[in-house]
């Protein structure tokens, strides 16, 4: 076989294996899980059932309102993350 012909049946052989093959992952993604939505009933009030420990100081209204709007905040965020 000539030198010629060599060269040209190895490029073609390259060619067609760098060709072959699945491009991508090899097994199929798993579906996401489901995000199950709490209804509002169940949602944390702003009461909260334990007891300050001893000694300690009670939030000022400014903390207060600021943690309301930050629980709002996050209640309010889409599941994607998106607002």
């Amino acid at each position: 076989m000539n030198p010629i012909a060599k060269s040209a049946l190895s490029c073609a052989l390259l060619l067609a294996l760098s060709a072959c093959g699945n491009k991508g992952p090899l097994v199929l993604p798993e579906k996401p899980a489901p995000v199950e939505e709490l209804p509002a009933s169940n949602a944390p009030t702003s009461e909260d059932p334990t007891p300050p420990a001893e000694g300690a100081i009670p939030p000022t209204p400014e903390e207060q309102a600021a943690d309301a709007q930050a629980a709002e905040a996050v209640h309010s965020q889409t599941p994607d993350g998106n607002d």
